[in-house]
């Protein structure tokens, strides 16, 4: 668990968990710190969403001391390995305000993927996720724009269009990057290409306020939450931008890049989406 301190003079409110915010090429953008779409990197196919198709998905690190100053672990900066899922909205992999399930408390607290892609393949027995797939964690020490991408592609359809990934930033108490429930269709077709920041969140499962392994449960465990400018620059995630500024700037870029249609992906989801008898 972090203390977030919001500055909301900073933050100019456009909906529930929305802020107006400079994105980096200058123009507006919405910001939900679940992810912030990059344009113009992200464009429509014309793949109709009634196929179902795969996707490639790419991690880029963009957390570096010079982007997030205050206590940056230096040689100890690493990721964990990213795990994605394509689901419904029948599953929930994380969210804003959720509690922590076992597995993403164990990725969170340790990188260990296990309980998480125990629970996703658990739902991909109940229809609500169809598939899943893992990309390696970025090692010690990770560079700025290092890259790590699965060694398959994600399967997604219709009925099972959503995608969630999350990651553990290592080392810390408790704390991810990744994104939930992107939808990777609009009006009727598949997305060729989307390309999005995604920012620093807490758990809310450990205490501490640094980059530390070694740290008491927060108990009960609290709503998760993302890191936002409070009134210092003396927090984790924090700097100061040209303008002097707070702001919490984005720690990755997570793509994902259609692939067209597999034998493979097709019959996993004709498994996942019987025909009524």
């Amino acid at each position: 668990m972090y203390i977030l301190r919001a500055a909301a003079a900073l933050l100019v409110a456009s909906g529930p968990d929305h802020w107006t915010t400079a994105a980096p090429n200058g123009q507006k953008a919405t910001k939900n710190f679940n992810y912030e779409v990059i344009q113009p990197e992200t464009s429509l196919s014309n793949t109709p969403k009634n196929q179902p198709v795969t996707f490639a998905a790419t991690f880029t690190n963009l957390w570096t001391e010079g982007r997030h100053p205050f206590r940056f672990p230096s040689n100890l900066a690493h990721w964990s390995p990213m795990v994605f899922a394509s689901h419904s909205q029948g599953y929930s992999m994380w969210c804003n305000g959720c509690t922590a399930s076992s597995g993403v408390k164990s990725i969170s607290e340790t990188g260990n993927t296990y309980t998480l892609r125990s629970e996703i393949s658990a739902n991909q027995g109940m229809d609500t996720a169809l598939d899943q797939e893992m990309a390696p964690g970025m090692g010690t020490p990770v560079g700025f724009q290092d890259e790590t991408s699965p060694d398959g592609n994600l399967c997604v359809d219709e009925n099972h269009a959503l995608v969630s990934a999350i990651s553990m930033i290592a080392p810390s108490p408790d704390w991810v990057s990744g994104l939930y429930d992107l939808r990777l269709w609009k009006g009727n077709v598949w997305y060729s290409k989307f390309q999005a920041y995604v920012y620093a969140w807490d758990a809310g499962t450990e205490e501490g306020d640094s980059y530390s392994l070694t740290n008491s449960a927060t108990n009960p465990k609290e709503g998760m939450s993302p890191f936002m400018a409070g009134d210092s620059n003396d927090a984790v995630f924090v700097s100061e931008n040209a303008n002097g500024n707070l702001e919490v700037l984005p720690v990755g870029i997570i793509t994902f890049e259609l692939k067209g249609s597999t034998p493979e992906c097709t019959d996993m989801s004709t498994a996942s989406n019987p025909t009524p008898v």
